[in-house]
């Protein structure tokens, strides 16, 4: 990929990140699309998923596939950049063996609210609070992971493989909870999926220290692609902004070391939620 390429969306990142703080995913709970996807229909992944999130989702094309559809880029609109990865095959001069590496093209899209003329622009109705919480039990419930009941904060626990919830949310139905409480569950999921008998994420040397930070980064976006794409809106609990405000920093300063560094991020929690996806997706399946 080139520098520049890289260089653009990390500092977009980190803008996102010095002006919103520990609020700078909250796009992700506001909006009901589905999360980011393109007019064609498929569902923007990974960094790009990462970088339309934050502008809130809905639709989005290049200048030529909006034409496609019928519609025209308005007068003035300045577009989004976002990365297209492709693998390409050449041949070691050396060892005359074929070696696959992927390469990344940036690309200009606009969004449905930049455009006029398109016919298939439809009204998001209110989210419904009480089929968006059935939505994310069933979803938890689907995963298969151990939850337990304690007094204290969410965590989860890799040594006995369980995540472990405030008590009091055995007491509130999933239709009385409250956004927070999903997020945090989404949250712990998403180091749940890293044992080592299921993605056996590890980050290793390169990030040395920071890698526990950078873990909780990976946790942070597997909950914001879950909500985006469960249509889980609201607010975080306090208790969530707190315990991650201490990482902030760090992930900024990791961010600006290394322009590579939002990309594994991003790519980490998409592979975590495509794996909490599996049992829901062989469940619809059957």
């Amino acid at each position: 990929m080139k520098a520049d390429i890289q260089i653009d969306v990390t500092n977009r990142i980190i803008a996102a990140m010095t002006s919103a703080g520990t609020n700078w995913t909250a796009p992700f709970r506001r909006s009901t699309g589905g999360g980011a996807r393109s007019v064609d229909g498929h569902h923007y992944t990974g960094i790009n998923a990462l970088l339309l999130g934050l502008l809130g989702g809905g639709v989005w094309a290049t200048y030529k596939a909006w034409q496609k559809h019928g519609a025209q880029v308005s007068k003035g609109e300045r577009g989004t950049g976002i990365v297209f990865f492709k693998t390409i095959t050449k041949e070691d001069s050396q060892t005359g063996e074929a070696k696959s590496f992927p390469i990344a093209r940036g690309y200009t899209v606009f969004s449905a609210d930049q455009v006029t003329g398109w016919d298939g622009a439809e009204e998001q109705a209110p989210a419904d609070p009480i089929q968006t919480a059935k939505v994310a039990e069933a979803f938890i419930a689907e995963t298969g992971a151990v939850i337990r009941y304690a007094n204290g904060s969410a965590y989860y626990s890799p040594k006995g493989d369980f995540i472990s919830v405030p008590a009091d949310w055995r007491d509130t139905p999933g239709v009385e909870a409250s956004a927070g409480r999903y997020l945090t569950t989404f949250h712990e999921l998403g180091h749940w999926t890293g044992a080592v008998h299921r993605l056996d994420r590890k980050f290793g040397a390169r990030f040395g220290d920071q890698a526990y930070a950078f873990e909780e980064l990976v946790a942070e976006l597997t909950s914001a692609f879950l909500a985006a794409a469960l249509g889980v809106t609201g607010e975080v609990d306090a208790g969530h902004v707190e315990s991650h405000a201490k990482y902030l920093n760090s992930w900024i300063a990791r961010l600006k070391e290394d322009k590579r560094a939002i990309f594994t991020a991003a790519a980490a929690a998409q592979k975590a939620v495509a794996y909490l996806s599996e049992g829901e997706r062989q469940a619809l399946a059957a």
